[in-house]
């Protein structure tokens, strides 16, 4: 399956391409290395510091301190929590962003005990959607598909991607390759590796879809040795009249040279 213009843009046919995928096929079977995880903040009870944590505050103060390594030291507040939390850049947009009294969504990792911040973004609460878009993210939990980079072709470019995506090119259908009495799944939906609802889903997809292309190696590997076989028992019959059958049905004249390595390459095959 070659990349469809009304599925990609141009732009992300030319970056795919130069990534090394010729085709749609080739560009699912690209699986992301992990999920990452992000839960509301005000929804968890435990904190686990492998977990990125979505909040919703205002700014109550921010002090920017200098150093070879500057941040801002933020106070944020839920109205019903209060937190003092590390922003580990010095980025002139931060100093128009960070308004006190504010709303933002920040996106918080917890290392004890520390609140480091890995995102920032004015909350626009009145404009909230559905996709994971920081700023007008709803309070549930995410988990977002991790992709190893090439080229310019970055983890949030892949998602991108693969979120545009209808599920009609999700779904792969084995019917007539996967016997009917095996366990292995006659269909596959990728959307579950790709945009999984579930982490149990995710590695569920991802184990099946292995457990189908062992398979299938398998049955191509047998249909190679079958008919290696076969050509073994001609052995004794690939004389000079069979080859002359055999090129006089061809609809171009064989040079010399092309007699000569067929003739090696069927003498191998035949001992």
């Amino acid at each position: 399956m070659s990349f469809e213009p009304k599925l990609f843009s141009p732009k992300q046919i030319e970056d795919l391409q130069k990534a090394g995928f010729t085709g749609l096929y080739e560009l699912l079977n690209y699986f992301p290395i992990k999920l990452e995880q992000i839960e509301p903040l005000d929804k968890t009870e435990l904190i686990d510091s492998n977990k990125l944590y979505l909040w919703q505050a205002r700014l109550i103060s921010s002090e920017l301190r200098a150093g070879k390594k500057p941040y801002f030291l933020l106070n944020l507040t839920d109205g019903q929590s209060q937190k003092t939390v590390y922003l580990f850049s010095n980025a002139r947009y931060l100093h128009s962003l960070l308004q006190v009294g504010s709303e933002f969504q920040v996106i918080l990792k917890y290392k004890d005990p520390f609140w480091t911040v890995d995102k920032i973004a004015t909350s626009s609460p009145y404009k909230i959607t559905t996709d994971f878009i920081l700023g007008k993210a709803q309070m549930q939990k995410y988990l977002i598909p991790k992709y190893t980079r090439i080229l310019a072709l970055t983890s949030p470019r892949f998602n991108q991607i693969f979120r545009k995506l209808p599920a009609s090119a999700y779904l792969l259908d084995f019917t007539g390759l996967i016997p009917k009495n095996s366990n292995l799944p006659q269909k596959i939906d990728l959307t579950k590796i790709h945009k999984p609802n579930s982490e149990a889903e995710f590695w569920q997809t991802k184990k099946d879809f292995l457990k189908i292309k062992v398979f299938l190696q398998m049955v191509t590997l047998k249909a190679l040795q079958d008919k290696s076989e076969q050509l073994k028992a001609r052995k004794g019959k690939l004389d000079l009249e069979f080859l002359k059958t055999i090129s006089s049905n061809l609809p171009y004249q064989l040079t010399l040279s092309q007699k000569t390595v067929i003739w090696d390459i069927l003498g191998v095959i035949c001992g």
